[in-house]
């Protein structure tokens, strides 16, 4: 027996006689995926008044299937009751949990944009996270929109998860706002790709709209 597995029958036999990891670097073993892991890996259960804190017997990756299911079985069963469980949550450090959702949501948008070619404007080069946003290349965001959020237009962040869902699906590209929105104005076309070869959108559109409306004229500021 090495000098490091001795090492770690200790850890794990103080942490079985006391329970507790109060040390910044301390060590626990997952009753589930048995790997010793640091204490910051475990959801602390209890502080006490000496300073020490009791963990979880599983470490946060074993930990969130379990609680995921087990809120699904809760909701299910008592709905009602779940709900005003969720609202008193909420109630009582709104600003807390405002901040998590906000989190939450700029995950998922940071991974929905890598997969679909990374966080920067497929029409201008805008890198600016806050700008970008995920278009629907084939201009049928209204429609898609009310299909996810039966029958409302306003889906939030419910667009980002169904993207992940649905293993990122082709139809969608990554543009800043003010391209998305100026190819929502000019019928499906960024005022950038009107007089360029687009590779955003297909050229039949761009030909078409200029047959319609002519070369548009520039207005520099």
């Amino acid at each position: 027996m090495n000098a490091k597995t001795q090492q770690e029958i200790v850890i794990v036999n103080a942490e079985k006689i006391h329970g507790l990891g109060n040390q910044q670097g301390s060590f626990k073993k997952c009753k589930a995926c048995e790997i010793l892991k640091p204490v910051s890996d475990f959801y602390a259960l209890r502080k006490y008044k000496n300073g020490s804190t009791k963990y979880d017997t599983l470490c946060k990756p074993c930990r969130r299937p379990i609680a995921r299911e087990l809120r699904r079985i809760q909701y299910h069963d008592h709905p009602e009751q779940y709900r005003a469980y969720v609202r008193k949550y909420r109630a009582n450090d709104r600003e807390a949990y405002k901040a998590t959702d906000r989190e939450k949501h700029r995950r998922k948008k940071i991974r929905v944009m890598e997969a679909y070619d990374g966080v920067v404007c497929a029409c201008c080069g805008e890198r600016h996270f806050s700008m970008l946003t995920i278009d629907h290349i084939n201009n049928d965001g209204a429609a898609h929109r009310l299909v996810i959020g039966n029958g409302k237009k306003n889906v939030g962040s419910r667009l980002y998860q169904w993207l992940i869902t649905n293993k990122f699906p082709p139809g969608f590209q990554v543009l800043c706002f003010n391209c998305n929105s100026s190819k929502h104005i000019n019928g499906g076309i960024c005022e950038h790709k009107l007089e360029e070869p687009s590779t955003t959108i297909s050229e039949e559109s761009r030909v078409k709209r200029l047959e319609m409306h002519g070369t548009p004229e520039r207005v520099v500021i």
